[in-house]
């Protein structure tokens, strides 16, 4: 399970369940649950990762910007300061989320019933998430 989707096939007591590579997918949270059955959900829990996200949003960013981002990652990663090399996955399923080389993501996102840009940051921390964030704030361009 991936974040915020189902983005692989998984299998639990014989049983086979197709990707759903889409943002919106209850599908992780649904297995969490059914998980907690059997084991409880504080056990169930400790033994998940913990991650901590932190976001913010550039209003009135175009359409444009988004599409030229998605299709020229590096430029994107050129212009908010992170270095390509620093990554090491990009998924362009419904955003742009980067796994950086450290565990951390970023992720980037057009807001589907605004003019914006929607991104974050997913760390170890809350602190941590918090200053990544902010330091995409601190290096963003005028996307208008």
């Amino acid at each position: 399970m991936r974040g915020v989707m189902l983005g692989s096939s998984i299998a639990h007591e014989r049983r086979h369940l197709a990707a759903l590579p889409t943002r919106d997918a209850p599908l992780p949270a649904l297995v969490v649950l059914i998980l907690t059955r059997k084991e409880g959900f504080v056990a169930t829990l400790a033994t998940l990762p913990r991650r901590f996200t932190h976001s913010y949003r550039i209003k009135g960013t175009p359409a444009a910007f988004v599409y030229k981002a998605i299709s020229e990652p590096s430029w994107l990663l050129q212009i908010l300061g992170l270095a390509t090399d620093m990554q090491v996955d990009i998924d362009l399923t419904e955003s742009i989320r980067i796994q950086l080389a450290d565990g951390n993501t970023v992720h980037f996102r057009a807001s589907i019933n605004a003019p914006e840009l929607r991104y974050g940051a997913e760390t170890n921390t809350q602190h941590q998430a918090i200053i990544l964030a902010n330091r995409l704030w601190e290096l963003r361009i005028d996307v208008r």
